[in-house]
């Protein structure tokens, strides 16, 4: 294939970026509503009350109590301060004691054997010494032959310095080495050691055995380093004790309250920081202030958030900006979620309803532009959410907007080809337990109790599996208000009990494997390419169902039966052809079909020939080639595009029963070319390398049904026959001219001479 042509027609396919901008003004001015809608949200939301008082300045008044408070900002001061004051607990295990004597004394048993087994093999090595100072034996070449064979029943640690060491002492000397271990090691353990402090107990121990005269260098060596290896920790941060501790010292305290009518300020004094907050509790803080600077930030904010999504858009997936319905879907979407949590942010701002909206769009976008959308609306409800001091950057919400992007995109992820309603569930679930990790480690970080963790924790489940179960009630509602083709939908359409399917296996039982054939090829290629599969399998369900108008009008329903084109003319016989399409499309929207799959079945012959009945028709005399053309479009994305395929490979294949050729993929690529040089394909996005895709997955349909089976005698006898039989009838056969095989060829007259 011309490789340049098909670039050509790839570049062909761009919309211009005038035309995305310009041309079309319903997407320009939903998404500005939607901007202003989202920033005026987040900016009067969050606007806080404002005031004349500030922390250092004189109050000119006397402020006084309008009601009995508790000052929670001195009483969390002290509370604070005492729960700071408590000394960590920390617990002893006293199973580590018993566990360090045992790993000693089984060392030091084997260090004993080591001891012995050098010391022998030295002594049958020089029999005529006898008096023999181990100390001043070269052990490194006394042990050479055996030092392998001695390390292997001693721990990795012990280095060939140690053995020798041990070597070259005596069994009371390595006895005493050991009870000096022991009982330094039991002492420490005995008053506590802590994790943290292991390794200067471990030092300290090392100090005194240098500080002890009687060990050489080698036996301090040996000595440091069996307590390096077998020391451990017995003492262990108990942090629920220590919280519980805490807790108790901080209720210790009482509350510091006021009571109504009491002064809080007096006039002249000065206001304190305590003084402030509690002024601001009592919510006596009313006069107003510049709100510009609150307004201008909110408006660069949002700005860049939608700036970064809107370049995204242009670049991958411009159906977002283009198509008047997605662009809806997009907007209604959102605003749902920005007012669901503007309720949330009332209740608390843990619930992260963000969660709904991933769900959706998983469902409503592909795999790619919904997680980008995921981050999008992220963004957009930290906005909404935000807090009266810091607007969006409050430290609750970049909590939950790094909550929100990442259980957004692991619950986007398991949505990826899943059909099941429950797997909504299951998604928010997931996203549920994902912000759970983020609350747990925060709370461990800053000490918060176990109780104030799990509150959090169920926060988090609740805000996933809320979402879950909301995205189960709003689906239905959204399938219907937007005709949204969702994966449920689809499956449900491809039961073979659905009313069009039935009839199609009962009255037109060919067609009715025909396209159950042509599905498996169109959703393998589909696949291959990267389009959506289940939509491409049940337009191909569905493709032919105009056949159901009149069946014994196409050959593969004619069961020993007279051709009926046999006795009409060739441009009557293509008009009856032709006619399946349309009468398919009417019955598609009848069985309500989404309009993708409508759009698909219309254009699965594009504008193509009737070959067989307009080679037929010119031999009677010269016809109007568009009497034996499909008026529908040619195929216009790459579903339609691989339906085409699926569809010609199919009719041709088994016209031909060329599925076992070992040419097949050749065939198979022959036939794609025949309407690609045609110029079917050249209004779908369909490039070389997806067509050197599909080829081969046709391919590995068609060798996957190839299989082999024992022949029985009675089948070898009726092969045979069968043989014979079809070499009777040829002879009686007049020669019938060979034509090219096409898809409609075998729809329409496989037909008359079996020829396709």
């Amino acid at each position: 294939m011309d490789n340049s042509r098909i670039r050509t027609r790839t570049v062909k396919q761009k919309t211009p970026a005038r035309k995305v901008v310009l041309g079309k003004w319903y997407p320009v001015v939903a998404y500005i509503l939607l901007f202003c809608f989202c920033v005026s949200v987040g900016v009067l939301y969050s606007t806080p009350k404002t005031h004349t008082y500030e922390v250092g300045s004189v109050s000119e008044t006397t402020i006084v109590a309008s009601r009995d408070v508790v000052d929670e900002y001195s009483t969390n001061l002290l509370r604070e301060e005492a729960r700071q004051k408590v000394l960590p607990i920390y617990y002893s295990d006293e199973s580590i004691i018993q566990q360090v004597e045992d790993n000693l004394n089984s060392l030091f048993t084997q260090l004993e054997l080591t001891r012995k087994t050098a010391q022998d093999s030295y002594k049958r090595k020089f029999p005529e010494t006898e008096i023999i100072d181990y100390t001043n034996v070269d052990w490194e070449s006394a042990l050479s032959t055996i030092l392998d064979s001695i390390k292997v029943n001693l721990p990795d640690y012990i280095t060939n310095q140690n053995i020798f060491t041990v070597a070259s002492m005596s069994a009371a000397r390595l006895t005493r080495l050991k009870e000096s271990i022991m009982e330094k090691t039991r002492s420490r353990l005995m008053e506590g050691v802590i994790s943290d402090e292991l390794q200067n107990t471990i030092e300290s121990i090392r100090k005194e055995f240098i500080d002890d005269s009687s060990y050489n260098l080698e036996e301090t060596g040996l000595a440091y380093n069996i307590v390096m290896n077998n020391m451990a920790a017995n003492m262990y941060y108990d942090r629920d004790a220590t919280e519980q501790a805490k807790d108790k010292a901080a209720l210790a305290i009482e509350e510091i309250s006021y009571k109504k009518g009491q002064n809080i300020v007096r006039e002249g004094e000065i206001i304190n920081e305590a003084q402030y907050q509690l002024i601001k509790q009592l919510g006596l803080i009313t006069e107003s202030s510049n709100q510009l600077p609150r307004w201008i930030a909110g408006t660069l904010i949002m700005a860049a958030i939608f700036a970064t999504f809107g370049v995204y858009l242009f670049k991958r997936d411009r159906s977002l900006l283009t198509d008047n319905k997605v662009v809806t879907e997009t907007v209604a979407l959102t605003v749902l979620i920005v007012v669901i949590s503007t309720i949330c942010r009332r209740i608390d701002l843990r619930l992260i309803p963000v969660f709904i909206a991933t769900i959706l769009g998983a469902v409503i976008y592909s795999r790619e532009t919904s997680l980008a959308y995921c981050i999008f609306v992220s963004l957009v409800v930290t906005f909404t959410m935000s807090s009266e001091d810091v607007l969006f950057f409050h430290e609750l919400l970049i909590r939950n907007l790094a909550c929100g992007i990442t259980g957004s995109i692991i619950s986007v992820l398991q949505m990826d080809k899943q059909q099941k309603r429950a797997e909504y569930i299951k998604s928010g679930t997931l996203a549920g337990v994902v912000s759970s990790a983020f609350y747990i480690s925060y709370g461990l970080l800053v000490g918060f109790s176990a109780r104030d963790i799990v509150v959090n924790v169920l926060f988090a489940l609740a805000s996933g599996i809320v979402s879950g179960l909301l995205t189960v009630g709003l689906l239905p509602i959204w399938e219907t208000i937007f005709s949204l083709t969702t994966p449920t939908k689809l499956l449900e359409l491809t039961d073979p009990s659905r009313p069009l399917l039935r009839r199609l296996m009962i009255e037109a039982p060919g067609t009715y494997h025909h396209s159950i054939m042509v599905a498996n090829l169109a959703e393998a290629g589909a696949e291959a390419i990267g389009a959506d599969a289940l939509l491409t399998r049940v337009a191909a369900f569905y493709h032919d169902v105009g056949k159901l108008a009149d069946p014994l009008m196409f050959k593969e329903n004619q069961n020993n039966i007279p051709n009926p084109h046999d006795f009409m003319s060739p441009k009557e016989s293509a008009q009856i052809v032709r006619k399946h399409v349309p009468d398919g499309v009417k019955l598609a929207i009848q069985e309500q079909l989404p309009e993708k799959a409508v759009e698909i079945i219309s254009q699965h012959h594009g504008d193509s020939l009737v070959s067989f009945f307009y080679y037929q028709a010119q031999k009677e005399g010269p016809v109007n080639e568009k009497d034996f053309r499909y008026q529908a479009k040619k195929p216009q994305t790459k579903e339609a595009g691989v339906l085409m395929m699926a569809d010609i490979t199919e009719a041709a294949i088994r016209a031909k029963k060329a599925a076992q050729d070992s040419d097949l993929s050749k065939q198979i690529e022959e036939l794609i070319k025949s309407k690609y040089d045609a110029g079917e394909f050249d209004e779908c996005p369909i490039t070389r390398r997806d067509i050197t895709l599909i080829v081969n997955a046709f391919t590995s349909i068609y060798e996957g049904a190839r299989h082999e089976r024992i022949l029985y005698p009675q089948d070898r006898e009726r092969i045979a026959e069968r043989e014979r039989q079809r070499q009777r009838e040829a002879q009686e056969k007049r020669p019938a001219p060979v034509i090219e095989p096409e898809p409609q060829a075998e729809e329409d007259k496989e037909e008359k001479k079996d020829t396709e």
